[in-house]
Order: C-alpha cells, then structure tokens, then sequence
C-alpha cells in the first residue's frame, strides 16, 4: 500500500451538503478499492489565481488516503467527470506504508482532536486567574539626587 494525499478545488456555489457528499463519493471510491482514508480537511473557499471555467473562486478540499494504483486511478477517472470539481492533484507521499502505521495515525489525528478542548479550557481559565490579578508595581532604585551628582558642569 502506498500513501497518497489529493487537492481537489471545487465550485465555490456548492452548498455543504454538496462537498459532503463529494467528500463521502471520494472515500466510497478508495474503500471500495480496498484504500483506507486516513483524513479529510476542508480548506475552505479561496480566490483562484486565474479563472477555471469561468469561476473567479474555488472551495479547496484534501483528502488523505493509503492504497494502491488502482484506488488512485478510479478515483482520478470519476474526478474528470464529474462537473462539481474543477481541478485536482494527486500526490504520493510515501511508499508501502503497513496498515498498523495508518491506524495509529488515525487513533492519534482523533486524540489530538479531543485534546486541544481540554487544553484550551486550561488556558482560558489560566488567562482568567492573570486578568484578576494586579501586576505588582516596581519601584525606581535611583534617586535624583543621585543622579544630580553624577553629573559634571564644567566652566
């Protein structure tokens, strides 16, 4: 099995149940090739850098997947027909990846997903117990007349 990761841009007009369902064809297309998909990240809507049939922006999509030629091959063949998407690269990221590799990347992309609530709460409350806070105030160690005399005057 190899690792591969392809960007798709899609119309921008799509609603989020269209690119869902993009997203959910995409995965029927590797698992049915006996392809695991590891993540998908939506990137948003993005202003193109020139127009692809005559559309000024784009909705950009990442799909993370392992599998073979064959899942990359079907998948590309279905991108090229259907209308929704306007371009898309495929790139293989690494070769014969193990199969417990993916699952421990996938276990741990879920942890992390869980873990930044925790630790923003965390956070939060810290900043909360700083704002409540006064900062202690400082005071100077010289004196002007220290300063004062220090200073030389010459006639």
């Amino acid at each position: 099995m190899n690792r591969y990761e392809i960007v798709m841009v899609a119309q921008s007009d799509l609603s989020k149940d269209e690119v869902d369902s993009l997203i959910e064809r995409s995965g029927a297309i590797i698992t049915n090739m006996k392809g695991l998909v590891v993540k998908v990240e939506k990137w948003g809507t993005r202003k193109l850098a020139y127009r692809i049939r005559k559309q000024p922006r784009g909705t950009y999509l990442l799909i993370d997947f392992a599998g073979d030629s064959a899942a990359v091959n079907e998948l590309e063949r279905n991108l090229k027909f259907d209308d929704r998407v306007l371009r898309f690269q495929t790139i293989k990221k690494a070769e014969d990846v193990s199969l417990e590799e993916i699952e421990k990347e996938i276990a741990g992309a879920k942890k992390e997903e869980k873990a930044p609530e925790v630790k923003t709460a965390a956070a939060a409350q810290a900043a909360d117990k700083e704002q409540t806070q006064p900062a202690p105030v400082q005071e100077g160690t010289g004196s002007v007349e220290a300063a004062a005399s220090d200073t030389r005057v010459e006639e």
